[in-house]
């Protein structure tokens, strides 16, 4: 791939994490309010601050991510390192990450688990291993 397509499909992948956030959000906001005042809100409202500090300033939401996950922040907390290890350039980290989190049933549904298996192929396109690229995407697919 050229160095312009990995990237946008990178890009992409985050686009799509976004609006998974935004899908999330509003779920949570259309709870019944004990949902909304337990525990739930608050790691969401976390995650989704930790992943949009990752996009912009990725060596302190690293930081952030691994202090959740010393506090049992589990797999959001996992994906946001990995979201803030591609921010890092440390892409083949990120894939390795996003690998072991994809295949984590903790993590979510079948769709979501494929989704991060696809950011994982991303990661791996941008640390120039096809190889890996495409065992991610075929775990994504399957």
């Amino acid at each position: 791939m050229t160095g312009d397509v990995a990237p946008m499909i990178f890009r992409s992948g985050l686009a799509s994490l976004a609006a998974l956030v935004a899908v999330t959000s509003a779920a949570l906001a259309a709870a019944p309010p004990d949902l909304r005042g337990s525990r739930v809100k608050p790691a969401a409202d976390r995650y989704e601050a930790c992943l949009t500090r990752a996009a912009k300033q990725p060596e302190p939401a690293y930081e952030d991510a691994m202090s959740w996950k010393a506090e049992g922040g589990g797999p959001p907390a996992d994906h946001c390192a990995a979201v803030a290890l591609t921010g890092m350039k440390k892409y083949a980290d990120a894939g390795e990450r996003l690998d072991k989190l994809g295949e984590n049933p903790a993590l979510g549904d079948a769709a979501m688990r494929a989704e991060v298996l696809a950011q994982a192929g991303n990661a791996w396109l941008l640390a120039g291993r096809p190889a890996q690229a495409v065992q991610s995407f075929n775990a994504s697919l399957s």
